[in-house]
């Protein structure tokens, strides 16, 4: 811990390993559509990416449901929550009521590896 407050988790995508990220050092597993997802969400961290966004850069040949993108949202925070605890996840992948999905973490603790 610096200065009281807990660490931010740190993320790791690898271009090699489409199927897993590393979190705080530990491999985390997901199925496509939640890992896609999850890039997604840390490539525009800090802001609100509207669940249009979501539909067209996942699925750009078809139309889903918001409920669909919610499942898959859950999928990542069950995967993340297993390394950092259930409250620090869902606090990181934030629903924004009628408009889409936040990620809360700082740039600087995601990166990408190509």
């Amino acid at each position: 811990m610096r200065s009281g407050r807990p660490e931010l988790p740190r993320l790791v995508f690898d271009a090699d390993q489409p199927d897993r990220v590393m979190v705080n050092d530990r491999a985390v597993t997901l199925t496509p559509y939640p890992y896609e997802l999850l890039c997604l969400l840390a490539q525009n961290t800090g802001r609100v990416v509207s669940y249009r966004e979501i539909d067209e850069a996942l699925w750009p040949d078809a139309k889903v449901e918001p409920q669909q993108i919610s499942a898959h949202k859950r999928a990542v925070v069950r995967a993340l929550a297993g390394v950092i605890g259930l409250n620090k996840a869902q606090a990181i992948v934030e629903t924004v009521a009628r408009r889409g999905l936040r990620f809360n973490l700082p740039a600087t603790n995601i990166r990408f590896r190509r």
